[in-house]
């Protein structure tokens, strides 16, 4: 992330420069920050969790991944939050 906030000229060269910018696109552009403002609500964080686990992409995660963590990274993503869980 420090090379790509190097490549883009950002002032703060880390990880939270680039998420900062990506922030300010997606605001600039118009791109909601939570699922709920586009319709998604938490009761459908449980039984999306299977489907995301079984999604071919899933085998390309750098990380390990497990129902209850794809039901949380839905309620992260429903919520706005941008903590790590």
């Amino acid at each position: 992330m420090t090379r790509l906030a190097a490549w883009l000229g950002l002032a703060e060269v880390s990880f939270d420069g680039v998420l900062h910018w990506v922030l300010d696109l997606r605001r600039e552009i118009g791109i909601p920050h939570t699922l709920a403002e586009i319709g998604v609500r938490e009761e459908h964080a449980r039984p999306f969790a299977p489907q995301a686990l079984n999604d071919p992409s899933t085998g390309g995660n750098p990380l390990p991944m497990t129902e209850r963590d794809f039901e949380q990274l839905y309620l992260n993503c429903i919520r706005g939050t941008l903590a790590a869980a």
